[in-house]
């Protein structure tokens, strides 16, 4: 005769919230175990096996709007014209070595002298430092007018801060152009502004 021995055993078991609890920690001693593996320079930059720093800074110009075109005289014969954006970085902030970029310039766009707007190729216009060794590295932004008549005509800078940008997530912001260094500010004169 053939019998049934089915018999339940309790068995315990995590409940969602446990297992995602579980899931966490685990993720956590594992971040913990990579940042004591990391070596860092006294800027808090991780650094490479020959102790160079790896830090790196992305600054993608999208566009400038508002901006003085006074000064351009090829400006009044085609109504159009160009504008060529260069980003600097301050040689203290990155390592020493050709392999370090720290001037970067965009390609030439096209500003129409009504709307004094001018995009430029997100492609195309990405600027990245490598081997920035500090949390407070700044870089300064220039846009010119690369005149074929006269020398360059200036257009706008403004300072951008990696400060800012410390928890690594992407920021599109509009940043205020300034003059020239040098030049007093006044509050009747507006250089126009650039999308970073």
């Amino acid at each position: 005769m053939l019998g049934n021995s089915v018999t339940w055993e309790k068995v315990s078991h995590l409940s969602v919230v446990d297992e995602l609890q579980m899931q966490l920690l685990e993720a956590q001693m594992e971040l913990s175990a990579a940042k004591k593996a990391a070596a860092r320079n006294d800027q808090g930059i991780d650094t490479d096996t020959n102790a160079k720093a790896v830090g790196v800074w992305s600054v993608t110009i999208l566009g400038a709007e508002e901006l003085n075109l006074d000064g351009i005289l090829d400006l009044n014969l085609t109504g159009m014209t160009t504008v060529v954006g260069s980003v600097a970085i301050a040689a203290s902030s990155v390592e020493k070595g050709k392999a370090y970029v720290r001037l970067a310039k965009t390609d030439a766009t096209t500003v129409d002298s009504v709307t004094k707007r001018c995009f430029w190729n997100k492609a195309t216009t990405t600027a990245v430092f490598t081997g920035v060794k500090s949390k407070t590295a700044t870089a300064t932004l220039t846009l010119h007018h690369p005149s074929p008549v006269v020398a360059d005509v200036f257009i706008g800078t403004c300072k951008l801060d990696v400060s800012s940008l410390l928890d690594q997530e992407p920021v599109t912001l509009w940043v205020p152009l300034t003059g020239p260094p040098g030049q007093p500010a006044t509050d009747a004169t507006s250089y126009g502004q650039v999308e970073r």
